[in-house]
């Protein structure tokens, strides 16, 4: 080593020694900060955002749920997305799939398959742990109609009944894709030609009035209402109970479940009182106004209820949405999903 190179090191070593240490730390910090934000994306809670449902292949219903997680940054906030299958009679988790910036639509088609469509991604079919069938790629191939891509903004439908999946090509025309087979097919004569939204039809939540033991029951009054029965007025109460806010809770479990308790009963969601704004009340009214069970829960408004036999699952909207897992036999909660791993 020559005396001016030597002279450079003396004089330069410490500065350039921690240069080299400063750049070190920022690509370990950053590689860092990704894997935790991937680890947070894929295993970490979620907010939960909405759910439609699917059936697996032993008939056992499933919650499809989009979700997502939130990053902050000096610079930046984003959200980041994913989709959750979860078991809902007992808040099993079955699959899992990030989807980052783009939020997913996605729906059962038939037992044992999901349709899903992302901007990112377009449409895909999947299976119930959330394994990829067919991609866009694969679907597009399926059809000659489809052959120059898919027509962009135009809405993608799910067909009700065969669970085929409707594209609409470049051209204009459409193509329906099964589910099992991934044969193509235009539409036929005879078909309904407007097919709902994938995503679109299997919302349910609240609702004014309801039968109830060969009866219509509902509420008067507001904020507190009691129960009344009858479509002329006045309206004789059932009972001298009230409820703050009341809204009965609907889905096809539901209405059997007004015929299986015994004398029939109504699942209702209602405010705590005046005073305690901060719970909110689920639970079962029989026909005489008296509650079979009252489950009580932090206050958060209702995305949607779905059920399987005697769990109801109530997506809850609220700063964190979850879902709350109940067994409407007793009114007791079986689980409560947050995002992270369910039972």
């Amino acid at each position: 080593m020559s005396k001016d190179s030597s002279k450079f090191w003396e004089e330069n070593g410490v500065m350039l020694a921690l240069v080299t240490l400063t750049v070190v730390a920022i690509v370990v910090g950053f590689a860092y900060s990704n894997w935790r934000d991937k680890k947070s994306l894929s295993d970490g809670p979620a907010s939960v955002s909405s759910a439609s449902l699917a059936v697996d292949d032993d008939d056992s219903v499933l919650l499809v749920l989009t979700e997502f997680v939130e990053f902050h940054s000096e610079d930046s906030d984003w959200k980041e997305w994913r989709t959750s299958l979860l078991r809902l009679r007992d808040g099993r988790l079955l699959g899992r799939r990030v989807y980052q910036r783009a939020a997913p639509t996605c729906q059962g088609a038939i037992n044992g398959r999901i349709w899903c469509v992302t901007e990112e991604a377009g449409p895909e079919l999947l299976d119930t742990k959330l394994g990829v069938i067919a991609d866009k790629a694969r679907l597009i191939a399926t059809s000659g109609a489809l052959t120059g891509g898919i027509a962009k903004g135009q809405p993608v439908g799910l067909v009700p009944g065969t669970g085929e999946l409707e594209l609409v090509g470049m051209q204009g025309t459409r193509s329906r894709i099964h589910p099992r087979t991934l044969v193509a097919r235009a539409p036929m004569p005879g078909d309904d030609a407007r097919v709902p939204r994938l995503g679109s039809s299997q919302g349910s939540g609240t609702a004014g009035s309801v039968m109830l033991s060969g009866r219509e029951v509902q509420f008067e009054g507001r904020p507190l209402a009691k129960l009344v029965s009858g479509r002329t007025t006045p309206r004789p109460p059932i009972s001298d109970a009230t409820f703050l806010n009341p809204d009965f809770v609907t889905d096809p479990f539901v209405e059997a479940y007004r015929g299986t308790t015994s004398g029939g009963a109504a699942i209702l969601v209602h405010d705590d009182s005046l005073e305690q704004r901060s719970r909110v009340h689920y639970c079962a009214v029989r026909e005489d106004g008296t509650k079979a069970w009252d489950f009580v829960d932090k206050k958060g408004g209702l995305i949607a209820a779905h059920a399987d036999g005697p769990t109801l699952a109530i997506i809850v909207r609220a700063d964190q949405g979850y879902v709350l897992g109940i067994d409407t036999t007793t009114g007791t909660m079986k689980y409560r999903y947050d995002g992270t791993a369910g039972k």
